[in-house]
């Protein structure tokens, strides 16, 4: 059996306190000026391992498990 990555579904960064979802397209790097797959505009960041813990957006957890679903049925 081949088992294949694709990669990444979405790199999540914490922004305003949540954890958002990033196009998986380009890895986030600190000091970039990204969207969220919610629409917000944020500044990437270096997570803290506090960070981790923040609640997650409920939109963007929405549009990546979209974004898994639409790769699975690929």
């Amino acid at each position: 059996m081949f088992i294949r990555s694709a990669g990444p579904v979405a790199y999540w960064r914490p922004a305003q306190g949540e954890r958002h979802a990033l196009s998986p397209e380009q890895r986030p790097y600190p000091g970039q000026a990204r969207e969220a797959l919610c629409g917000l505009r944020l500044t990437v960041t270096e997570p803290t391992d506090c960070d981790w813990f923040a609640e997650t957006c409920s939109d963007c957890l929405v549009r990546a498990k979209a974004l898994r679903d639409a790769r699975e049925q690929a």
